[in-house]
């Protein structure tokens, strides 16, 4: 889209993955890691010292929340999951077993949004509010716990604990929660550093 020059100046062009992981490595000191940058949707690098691989990635990030919502300005959606409840959208898996199954406790997800249709039929709800509260809560979920899992899987891949999550997606507290949940069920170490969203800016300085 640009030119070779801006301004009168030549301009340089910097290898997007690269570019994070010169960023990381100002931020954090671990050498060996995942990342996960998570903007409209996600990628997934390996970052082994200065060697960068593309791993893969996923369609679901912030696009995904709010195209699903309708709604553009992601600070409403915050605000909106503040009086959600999972139980009222989530199958988990004490709605179908009364017993943990093998390492997984009673209040791991067996299907995300899986009960909100029944929700919305057993309560007749006609409060517009109620209504979209719970689901964008159920939809933050949806998301972050799954690029949580993809974070998880793709760690095993590579035989390493940590992850590191950039991204302006990612940069909410209901991103961190969700996250939390699947770092401790999978044992592994998530890092969220500041200013997350400007990291490939301060690989490229």
């Amino acid at each position: 889209f640009l030119g070779k020059t801006l301004l009168g100046k030549k301009i340089e062009v910097v290898d997007e993955f690269k570019a994070i992981a010169k960023g990381l490595h100002k931020e954090i000191k671990i050498r060996k890691f995942v990342v996960i940058s998570c903007g409209t949707g996600t990628s997934i690098l390996y970052v082994n010292n200065s060697k960068v691989t593309h791993l893969g990635g996923t369609g679901l990030g912030g696009g995904t929340i709010k195209g699903l919502l309708l709604e553009d300005d992601m600070d409403k959606i915050l605000n909106s999951a503040k009086d959600g409840n999972l139980d009222n959208t989530d199958i988990l898996i004490k709605d179908i077993s009364k017993n943990n199954i093998s390492n997984l406790n009673k209040d791991v997800t067996c299907s995300n949004l899986g009960a909100f249709n029944s929700f919305l039929k057993n309560n007749k709800l006609k409060n517009d509010n109620k209504v979209l509260s719970n689901l964008s809560l159920g939809v933050l979920n949806l998301v972050y716990q799954n690029i949580g899992v993809c974070a998880a899987l793709a760690s095993n891949i590579v035989k390493t604990k940590n992850v590191v999550f950039i991204g302006n997606a990612v940069n909410n507290i209901y991103a961190k929660i969700f996250l939390r949940v699947v770092e401790k069920l999978y044992k592994k170490k998530f890092y969220f550093v500041k200013e997350s969203g400007y990291i490939a800016v301060k690989g490229c300085l």
